[in-house]
């Protein structure tokens, strides 16, 4: 019973890499290898979690994978993906919360969204198709949900402030695991009912413990036209706005939202262009995220361009194209993180990151302001493109 409301409801180093995770703190000057984990520490320490990899809870028929927790952020967020076969059914009840900000960002696949303010009086209800790099934002007090509507479908949610996983682990069905790696369990039906959304009293009661308040009365609106439907008619047409402020949910389609063009450092022959989806206006300065795609530092690039630098705030990269090399202090030697890799450095950790392939891309989240994505945007210029220039 417990399962229906949500059932329905840089990555190796050269060697390959797949060290267990140590018990030791982070102290001295490791080896290299010693960053690779199998699940997110208990504590904020660096690592890098591989594609697929970490603690994983089966929801019916969606697998959720916890790649940064509440324990390894020191509650500043949780990052986290969600796979599941495509269904008719929601995804999750219609519900709110009250003290988490949750972000979509769909990593591959497709998936629906609905999201309407529930303390803005006569707010219009969205909806929006997302495709790999689109994005939505749920402030606290907005009705939500959504569906899965492709088979192969990564959703990566970004929640603060962190711990949102307990939910998860605690209405799952079961641990998950798979010696080949395979996302989820493949079924032979994805109808409503194997993946329908519950509405059991005594466990929407019981969900309100983890901030989740059903919302029976929502209906979502299935009259999407061009993957929209509500106020904005600029879906994957025109640019899309950040919210306005910390309570109006907003959809961002990938490459329509604000960006900036970083030229480098002098002699660095390094170009990044940011897409921040969430800066301190949005999250009252609580978290921000976005997208950075760099292109490969050059084979002659001056040694200044590997100094370190530190953030007064947690940091977490997701690898969505390309490969990243990262260099922290405390490990002897340089690791890289491929497409669906996770790289978390904790504040006040010295530590440098840069491209070895074109047009690599992260998905980076920054917990408070002060994050990785300042330096770039403070010191670029407005940017029309989602590439940097050629030379």
């Amino acid at each position: 019973m417990k399962a229906n409301l949500l059932a329905g409801a840089f990555a190796s180093v050269l060697p390959l890499a797949s060290a267990a995770p140590k018990s030791a703190a982070f102290t001295g000057a490791a080896d290299v290898n010693d960053l690779f984990v199998s699940t997110a520490p208990n504590e904020p320490k660096p690592y890098i979690l591989p594609k697929m990899a970490g603690r994983a809870v089966a929801v019916g028929q969606q697998i959720y994978r916890f790649s940064v927790t509440g324990n390894a952020s020191a509650g500043a967020f949780t990052l986290m993906q969600t796979n599941a076969p495509s269904s008719t059914a929601l995804g999750v009840l219609p519900h709110i919360h009250k003290e988490h900000y949750e972000n979509f960002y769909c990593t591959k696949g497709r998936f629906q969204l609905w999201a309407q303010s529930n303390s803005t009086a006569n707010a219009t209800q969205q909806a929006r198709v997302l495709t790999q790099g689109d994005y939505g934002a749920v402030p606290q007090g907005t009705i939500h949900s959504f569906q899965v509507t492709d088979p192969d479908t990564q959703l990566t949610g970004i929640i603060s402030p962190g711990g949102f996983e307990e939910l998860f682990i605690a209405i799952g069905d079961s641990a998950y695991t798979s010696s080949t790696g395979s996302e989820y369990v493949p079924a032979a039906s994805n109808s409503s009912s194997s993946s329908g959304a519950g509405s059991s009293a005594s466990l929407i009661s019981a969900l309100e413990s983890f901030d989740v308040y059903a919302q029976l009365d929502f209906v979502p609106r299935r009259d999407l036209v061009n993957g929209t439907a509500g106020d904005a008619g600029t879906w994957h047409t025109a640019a899309n706005a950040l919210a306005k402020d910390t309570s109006t949910p907003a959809f961002v389609a990938k490459g329509y939202g604000p960006k900036y063009l970083w030229r480098g450092d002098a002699g660095s022959g390094q170009y990044a262009v940011v897409a921040p989806l969430v800066t301190e206006t949005q999250s009252a300065g609580n978290f921000t995220m976005g997208t950075i795609t760099l292109s490969p530092r050059s084979a002659n690039a001056s040694a200044a361009s590997l100094s370190k630098s530190s953030f007064p705030v947690h940091t977490a990269l997701q690898i969505e194209e390309g490969e990243v090399v990262v260099e922290i202090d405390g490990f002897a030697g340089q690791a890289r993180a491929i497409q669906g890799d996770v790289v978390f450095v904790p504040k006040d950790t010295k530590w440098s990151w840069w491209a070895t392939r074109p047009f690599t891309k992260v998905l980076y989240v920054s917990g408070g302001t002060g994050g990785v994505e300042e330096q770039f945007v403070q010191e670029g210029e407005s940017w029309d493109w989602i590439t940097y220039p050629i030379a």
